[in-house]
């Protein structure tokens, strides 16, 4: 509940407390920008005795609190980049600390495709199947995860990886086109195209075998195995023919930070200078 004074905005934030590691995600965006939380009204911890500060009341002049609202897309990207989803009680907190609305902070999150609000594995690939990687064979990509993966969004491999349609990557010109996002401490955000189901499988097949995943993992290993074979078998062979599948070297970037609908790219060298 909110109420609006012409000197103030006195908000109300009801939520679970968000766990440490959200916290932090938070706090390492916004701290350098308006100094650390120093009070529950400035999003700190609560007090633990009656009154305000143990109330999940937050407070701050109106001017500031509307000047501050450009740290919300920065603050959700923190989120989101290090726990892989954003949670009622992360946005809680970054409402607390940002004055923002709980409505209008969930309106911005889900308004963005690469955010997300249900809990869902911390790496992720992004299938696009906007008009030019659809033309390109990116069905053909979708179908063959479906039948040899999981349902797009359904957790797979134990859980820790799953693959999702996309809006436009701005890849257009190496369609078929994904992107893998990894979230934790280190995140790593990598863009390849074009691809296909087999090298979608290839690649999340490295991150979960190798020790620590990353985007190394992601653009070199190529581990051989049957469900590879399979999923070679149910490609079409429309798809195949247009040399996919790992047969030609693919255009690979790669970024720390997940954008809006796409990723802030840099371009990696060519294969034959690595």
């Amino acid at each position: 509940m909110a109420r609006y004074t012409a000197f103030e905005m006195d908000l109300h934030v009801v939520a679970p407390l968000a766990s440490p590691a959200e916290r932090a995600a938070v706090d390492a965006v916004l701290d350098p920008e308006i100094g650390p939380p120093v009070s529950m009204w400035r999003g700190g911890l609560r007090a633990g005795a009656a009154g305000d500060e143990a109330g999940g009341h937050a407070a701050r002049g109106g001017h500031e609190a509307r000047a501050r609202r450009d740290l919300l897309l920065p603050a959700l990207h923190g989120v989101q980049s290090r726990m892989g989803w954003i949670s009622q009680p992360a946005l809680a907190y970054v409402c607390r600390r940002l004055t923002v609305p709980p409505a209008e902070a969930y309106g911005v999150a889900t308004f963005y495709a690469m955010f997300a609000t249900t809990a869902r594995p911390p790496v992720v690939a992004h299938i696009c199947d906007d008009i030019a990687c659809r033309l390109a064979g990116a069905e053909e990509t979708c179908g063959a995860l479906e039948r040899s993966l999981s349902t797009a969004g359904e957790p797979a491999q134990g859980g820790g990886v799953t693959w999702m349609r996309s809006p436009c990557l701005g890849m257009c010109e190496v369609a078929p086109a994904a992107m893998f996002t990894i979230a934790g401490e280190e995140p790593e955000t990598t863009s390849v195209g074009p691809i296909d189901a087999v090298g979608v499988m290839a690649r999340l097949d490295a991150v979960g075998t190798a020790p620590s995943p990353g985007a190394s993992a992601l653009h070199d290993a190529q581990p051989p195995s049957a469900r590879l074979e399979r999923v070679r078998r149910s490609v079409p062979t429309s798809a195949s023919s247009r040399g996919l599948g790992g047969s030609t070297p693919p255009a690979s970037t790669t970024t720390g930070h997940t954008a809006d609908t796409g990723p802030s790219r840099t371009q990696s060298p060519p294969a034959h200078e690595r």
